[in-house]
């Protein structure tokens, strides 16, 4: 058995498992690419570095990363 296969079979337990990580990106926990101020959304690639990072660094970040602060 997957440890997701819980999440993936109870739409409940998915909502939850969904608004948690939407909580933890807006408080900063999170710190992945497309929270980055480098990041370009149109394009998918890192400004600072000028390419596509492996799927890996956008799914948990790197060293990098400056929080993108929308005001």
């Amino acid at each position: 058995m997957s440890p997701r296969s819980g999440v993936e079979t109870n739409p409940h337990l998915a909502s939850i498992a969904d608004a948690l990580v939407e909580e933890l990106h807006l408080r900063g926990v999170l710190r992945s690419c497309p929270d980055c101020i480098h990041w370009d959304d149109p394009s998918e690639t890192c400004g600072k570095y000028l390419a596509r990072p492996p799927a890996k660094v956008i799914a948990k970040g790197c060293h990098e990363f400056e929080p993108n602060i929308p005001f």
